[in-house]
């Protein structure tokens, strides 16, 4: 959703460069491409932030996904122990 309001606000800049030049100088900026440049830089900064803050979830969830993982395995291995156990006195 987010890449397609980007591209809608560079569709509309790019169809009435006039608006961006009237916003430009109402900010205070000598001209439009500066003001693109420093949005667009500002704009894959937060980017690179928000994907940065994701990875660093999912790599929590992956660990704690791993550990209930082992402690399944060491359950499920422990059951098997006591099963053999009870069928090898049943058989003797």
């Amino acid at each position: 959703m987010l890449w397609i309001i980007v591209g809608v606000v560079v569709l509309g800049l790019g169809l009435y460069p006039s608006g961006l030049n009237r916003v430009s100088l109402a900010l205070g900026v000598a001209n439009g491409v500066s003001l693109v440049l420093f949005g667009g830089v500002m704009f894959l900064l937060l980017v690179c932030l928000h994907l940065s803050w994701e990875a660093s979830r999912l790599e929590d969830e992956t660990r704690v996904l791993a550990e209930e993982v082992a402690l399944l395995r060491l359950r499920l291995d422990e059951q098997i122990e006591r099963t053999q156990r009870t069928e090898e006195r049943a058989a003797s």
